[in-house]
């Protein structure tokens, strides 16, 4: 039995939550542009591009850990732990790439990609909350 509800349920509320999480990014790009420019405007579209990429990786490894083993809750706890180190490496290496390769700068990159996980967060508990109310 999948825990998370039907595909098509679990797959329409990451697009939407990945569609808001975009969403945040460009409004918060739009203001480092007015504010300060192109420059910051690229460094906040990179770190709305970290905080969506994130996300995916997110949603595809909870999907993968309740389709590969749904009545083994150990296997299924070892691939949630596993994608969650593998997700702080992506982070690491695309922060660094944004930092370092690209010379984006660093406060812009870290604020959009704040609010996009905080959008994140407010987004999921939201549709837990109706899923809860609508069973």
């Amino acid at each position: 039995m999948n825990t998370l509800g039907s595909d098509k349920k679990f797959k329409t509320g990451a697009r939407s939550v990945v569609l808001t999480q975009i969403c945040i990014g460009g409004f918060t790009s739009a203001g480092f542009l007015l504010k300060s420019g192109v420059p910051s405007a690229q460094a906040a579209i990179f770190g709305a591009f970290i905080g969506v990429v994130l996300s995916l990786f997110l949603s595809w490894s909870v999907a993968r850990a309740a389709n590969a083993a749904p009545e083994k809750q150990r296997i299924s706890m070892g691939m949630l732990y596993l994608s969650a180190a593998q997700r702080f490496l992506l982070a690491l290496v695309l922060f660094s790439v944004g930092l370092g390769y690209l010379k984006l700068e660093p406060l812009p990159m870290v604020v959009t990609f704040g609010l996009v996980q905080i959008g994140y967060v407010v987004l999921i508990r939201m549709q837990s909350k109706s899923n809860k109310i609508l069973g």
